[in-house]
């Protein structure tokens, strides 16, 4: 389309010249030749299909199907509105993917409503970011073995979702990639992922079960917020560091173990978690930031341990039956509303 337009814009402005100059004025002068010019730029309209969505990757959509055929990585977007199929994306109830296909671009199925299955090749490296997000219907996704990457936000507010496995050759993962999945009860995270990035499954109400299998070495910060559902998890002791507000709000969270591997607690880390019981802090802590344990109203007894020579504001706050609370050796001051409420 946007070569027809430059060969419109090309013949109109020949004409123009041509009819505000007598006829005479050109006798004896030798014309460019248009021809080769304007041949090309249709030939290069015509190499340019509208159903492109790769540089070898083509798209059609029939019945609710929509067919990703050929081979090689799929186009990455700027916006949703770039997006080919952008504006039938509520018609679209299927996606196929030829077995060639190397990834799903930025943005792909952004929005795709009433998509509630697709079919994605084993060989698939990549998932771009925004790929399915708002992808309500889907109810189930097979991530392969060949995965790699998958970009931030990529499920955000599949609330169809219930399970999914994180394969173990996926090394990199952006921040809210399953956040808003509310409906989402069991996530695996395979032994190949080491970070879990920043508000991961954040707003995932029903998250009951998250399982770490690989070497975890970071938690990002409100990686599970919000997580009410979650009663049980083993924190890997291959953990140096646990983001701020990464558990807050998780009220079904009963016991937590802090590895001797983290030497820092940060803000918020278990804020407003109603049902957490017993917390052990090991002797690694040095640190422990604002309101890391505010709000957890069912601890009766804390112990700080002896390495803890930093303190911040309002650490305990909120937390109404706690009974015992001990502040070992190392500790020369009691912060401002340390034990408030």
């Amino acid at each position: 389309m946007k070569h027809l337009k430059r060969f419109l814009s090309l013949l109109l402005t020949a004409l123009l010249l041509v009819g505000a100059v007598p006829i005479e004025g050109f006798i004896g002068l030798s014309l460019p030749d248009l021809h080769g010019p304007f041949t090309r730029l249709f030939a290069e309209a015509e190499d340019a299909p509208a159903d492109a969505c790769g540089d070898s990757l083509t798209w059609s959509l029939e019945s609710g199907v929509l067919r990703i055929a050929g081979e090689g990585p799929m186009t990455n977007w700027a916006s949703a509105a770039k997006v080919p199929w952008y504006k039938s994306r509520t018609a679209i109830e299927t996606v196929q993917m030829d077995p060639a296909v190397e990834s799903i671009g930025n943005y792909a199925f952004y929005g795709c409503s009433g998509l509630s299955s697709v079919e994605i090749p084993s060989s698939l490296t990549g998932i771009g970011s925004y790929a399915f997000s708002g992808c309500a219907g889907l109810s189930s996704v097979g991530l392969p073995a060949s995965l790699i990457t998958i970009g931030a936000y990529a499920f955000r507010d599949c609330t169809g979702l219930t399970v999914i496995t994180v394969p173990k050759n996926v090394s990199s993962m952006g921040v809210n990639v399953f956040s808003g999945c509310k409906n989402l009860q069991t996530v695996v995270f395979a032994e190949g992922m080491t970070a879990i990035p920043a508000n991961a499954l954040s707003g995932a109400a029903f998250v009951s079960s998250v399982v770490f299998e690989g070497d975890i070495t970071q938690i990002g910060a409100s990686a599970f917020n919000g997580c009410k559902a979650l009663c049980d998890i083993v924190i890997p002791e291959t953990v140096t560091a646990i983001g701020g507000s990464a558990f807050k709000g998780c009220s079904s969270l009963s016991t937590v173990r802090i590895p001797q591997s983290v030497t820092a607690i940060a803000n918020n880390t278990f804020a407003d978690c109603t049902g957490l019981t017993r917390v052990t802090i090991p002797d690694s802590v040095t640190a422990v930031k604002s309101g890391a344990f505010s709000g957890c109203a069912g601890l009766t007894a804390i112990t700080v341990p002896k390495n803890v020579s930093s303190m911040d504001a309002n650490v305990f706050s909120g937390c109404k039956n706690l009974r015992t609370v001990v502040f070992a050796e190392g500790m020369t001051a009691i912060p401002a509303n340390a034990l408030s409420g």
